[in-house]
């Protein structure tokens, strides 16, 4: 899709010159390693990586290798670890976003959740079961592992467990249990995450899950102790360094992987002083977001990847922004889209996937012949259908385009007559 605005007079570009259409990525990976580094706050990790470099190598490397943003969000209302683990791992907001159904957040705002409770039984009652990531790939008869370095993330092992879950409905029945090895447990000092980094990497030299989602508590722990952004925080980071070489490493050593997995790194919320609990705190909100893996080019914008996404400079960016910040709930349904899966159930979090270096149809805006003129055009020979809006949201209603149409041969034209008197027009192209 290609965003057009009219502002005083004068029309401009609001996404790029040439914007690319929505298409799937390119054949899907088998597997997909989801890491959730607690606590990593963009704003503190961008600033080491760039002024120390060679003390985060790892991070680096993903700078150089991976598509990434330093300009990510977490959840709007909460910036907590729990909360946002069940966003990232049922793409759904923890409250109700104005103007949506009572059927779209999770519901659970709670950071220290009670022994045996679940998302479904505590979260929003309104969803009597919330889908996940883990559903999506075990109910196809895939593999999962989940790794969790807190006890009290046990609440997202128990709804998904062989009592909690729901029934297989996907082919052939796999059962209620929605992985095959998970855990949630306290990590002990002062290498946290150690102990599940070196099970992941021993996995990734042999045969890792189809999809893994691991926890890394060390920032957290580090933060609430001795506080963001402090030499001791430094060094929790340089420790988190530390296992992605080892990840990396063990990628490297294992052929078999080449080109077949993709890793998404992303923060559960920030953090400042010593704490994270004011979702409103910019320190707080801002999370960084890597993802390495086929497809997306070395050292590239992640933003440049969606068509339904923008970066919000240093907005918090509410739900109802018609272009919306990049969000740790969004990586439930990347990483479906990366397995080559469906969408989650009633997941809210829906980023369109697109690959600006593919070879597709696109729209172009250039100046027409004569005066205050635009022209909207795309190819001739695609079996596509121009469509506006004047607005762009949730519900966003799109009309076809029907008339004042024309071809120059190579190219379907449409004039475009700038109007002060209104916002701006959006327009999409659609597979017939």
């Amino acid at each position: 899709m290609i965003t057009w605005l009219h502002r005083a007079g004068q029309w401009t570009c609001w996404m790029s010159w040439l914007a690319w259409l929505a298409a799937p990525a390119p054949a899907a990976v088998p597997h997909v390693l989801h890491i959730s580094v607690d606590a990593m706050s963009a704003l503190y990790l961008k600033s080491y990586v760039s002024n120390n470099p060679a003390v985060f190598p790892n991070f680096r490397r993903l700078e150089q290798q991976a598509a990434f943003t330093y300009n990510a969000r977490c959840d709007y209302d909460y910036s907590e670890t729990i909360p946002n683990h069940i966003t990232m791992l049922t793409g759904r907001p923890v409250s109700q976003p104005a103007g949506q159904p009572a059927t779209t957040h999770h519901g659970f705002n709670q950071n220290m959740p009670t022994a045996g409770a679940t998302i479904h039984a505590n979260g929003n009652p309104a969803v009597p079961y919330k889908s996940s990531s883990l559903d999506m790939v075990h109910d196809r008869g895939m593999s999962v592992t989940i790794l969790l370095g807190k006890s009290r993330l046990a609440i997202c092992t128990n709804s998904y467990s062989a009592v909690n879950g729901a029934a297989d409905t996907e082919g052939v029945d796999n059962g209620r249990k929605k992985f095959d090895r998970g855990v949630a447990m306290d990590m002990p000092s002062p290498n946290y995450g150690k102990a599940f980094v070196d099970e992941v990497s021993t996995s990734l030299a042999g045969t890792p899950a189809n999809f893994t989602f691991l926890h890394i508590v060390d920032p957290d722990t580090v933060g609430h102790a001795s506080g963001w952004g402090t030499a001791a925080w430094s060094n929790s980071m340089i420790r988190v360094d530390g296992y992605l070489g080892q990840l990396f490493t063990a990628i490297d050593g294992n052929p078999a992987l080449a080109g077949k997995l993709a890793m998404i790194i992303v923060g559960d919320h920030g953090g400042t002083g010593s704490t994270h609990t004011d979702a409103t705190q910019i320190y707080n909100y801002t999370v960084p977001m890597f993802v390495w893996g086929p497809g997306f080019s070395p050292g590239s914008d992640l933003y440049g990847y969606f068509t339904n996404r923008a970066n919000p400079g240093t907005l918090r960016g509410d739900y109802g922004a018609d272009m919306p910040a990049l969000r740790n709930g969004d990586t439930a349904n990347l990483a479906m889209a990366l397995l080559g899966l469906p969408v989650i159930p009633g997941s809210y979090f829906q980023p369109a996937l697109a690959f600006p270096g593919a070879s597709r149809p696109c729209l172009a805006l250039y100046p027409a012949p004569g005066a205050a003129r635009l022209c909207v055009g795309w190819p001739a020979s695609t079996n596509l259908v121009l469509e506006y809006s004047d607005s762009i949201g949730t519900n966003t209603q799109w009309l076809r385009v029907t008339q004042q149409i024309t071809s120059d041969g190579t190219n379907n034209l449409l004039n475009v007559v700038p109007n002060p008197a209104t916002a701006g027009r959006y327009y999409r192209l659609r597979q017939n």
